[in-house]
């Protein structure tokens, strides 16, 4: 019975997250000051694939993958952000033309990529079948059937593990020029080295805790599936549950509560508040 209520508070929270991440997104590609910044675009991109995870609940591994790899694109940007900053002594950061031909280029190959295991899994031989009532993909009983499927997974997993240790690796390096660029401001009386804006400081905490909040769901999918015929998962599931929920809509979240022009910008959107 506990478990029931529990199923039931945390469907009610992953649904209105979910209305809230299908609110906040459109502000990415609305607001010029957003869609010409590779950032947001890239977290534009997280926000769809995590949509397509919580709806297409049975697809993990495409939206896994796919998110994984969008983490890391995203760490990345913000290391070249870091980086110009601390050797031009510049806050006024401008993205170049390759930067964003890069960056552009990395997320519509993930888009393609999204689509062509799409079209794979609707196709009845693949191992999975999308189930309009449910709206969502389930798997094949038949072993033969979920060959083509097993196989992609495997070697995409694969091919992902070595990311988020490298994301990790990626944001050491920016705590460790960080350190640097405030110990050699603190050293002389006029900056040479210029911190970064309150914006981009923003966005690397909004980037670190969405990596945070990704790999711990993406453990607790592991050890789900680890434990799964264990006595214990009764006690494991809700927290697996509350994990998808917050992978599933906490982002949104946090973009609010960092940024009060966003939050105005999203009640104008949804006509809460006069333009």
């Amino acid at each position: 019975m506990f478990s029931y209520y529990i199923a039931r508070i945390l469907l009610f929270c992953s649904t209105f997250l979910l209305g809230l991440q299908i609110t906040t997104l459109p502000l990415f590609i609305i607001y010029k000051e957003y869609k010409n910044m590779i950032c947001y675009r890239q977290m534009f991109s997280i926000g769809i694939f995590e949509i397509f995870l919580h709806i297409c609940g049975n697809i993990y591994s495409v939206s896994f993958m796919l998110l994984i790899f969008q983490q890391t694109c995203l760490a990345v940007n913000r290391l070249i952000v870091v980086i110009k900053t601390y050797r031009l002594s510049n806050v006024e950061y401008t993205e170049t033309k390759i930067e964003k031909i890069l960056f552009n280029s990395i997320i519509i190959i993930s888009w393609i990529l999204a689509f062509i295991y799409v079209l794979i899994a609707t196709n009845g031989n693949s191992g999975l079948l999308y189930d309009p009532e449910s709206l969502a993909f389930n798997e094949y009983k038949n072993i033969k059937e979920r060959k083509l499927m097993t196989r992609f997974d495997l070697q995409g997993v694969l091919i992902m593990i070595p990311l988020p240790l490298t994301t990790l690796t990626i944001y050491c390096t920016v705590f460790t020029l960080l350190i640097k660029m405030r110990i050699q401001n603190n050293k002389n009386s006029v900056l040479c080295v210029s911190l970064l804006k309150p914006e981009e400081y923003r966005l690397l905490i909004q980037s670190i805790f969405m990596f945070i909040t990704f790999n711990i769901t993406l453990i607790t999918w592991f050890l789900k599936s680890w434990i799964e015929e264990s006595s214990d998962y009764k006690i494991f599931k809700p927290l697996w549950m509350l994990t998808f929920t917050c992978i599933c809509g906490l982002n949104p979240v946090l973009y609010l509560c960092m940024s009060r022009k966003l939050r105005n910008q999203m009640l104008i959107f949804i006509r809460w508040n006069k333009p």
